[in-house]
């Protein structure tokens, strides 16, 4: 990111929109839909922001059928960076462009004990 430059803001749909804590299993994902062309994304960049812990990378990032991103996360490692007492954790997406621009959005998602 250059350091003259604001967060370039996106729009983001987490799915699944709950998170059922003890129905988490090693297969299952998270998949963020983002309203930036995929095409302008550096996808080693992406990563998906939660309460707790570092960032989390991306496992794979392709585009739909609008051109636009679509990051998924293993809900198995996001499991341990959500705040598990709350009642919802809202978690970011954010990345850099090709061009160095910092791009981000977020979401909430409900936490089920």
């Amino acid at each position: 990111m250059r350091a003259d430059d604001t967060v370039l803001p996106i729009t983001i749909q987490c799915s699944p929109s709950s998170v059922v804590l003890h129905a988490v299993r090693s297969g299952d994902w998270l998949t963020v839909h983002a309203d930036i062309p995929y095409s302008v994304v550096n996808t080693d960049t992406v990563v998906l922001i939660a309460p707790k812990g570092s960032p989390l990378e991306a496992f794979a990032t392709f585009d739909d059928d609008r051109g636009n991103l679509v990051a998924k996360f293993k809900m198995s490692d996001l499991k341990l960076l959500l705040d598990v007492e709350a009642k919802t954790n809202e978690l970011t997406l954010a990345g850099c462009t090709k061009d160095g621009d910092t791009f981000a959005g977020s979401d909430t998602v409900r936490i089920v004990k």
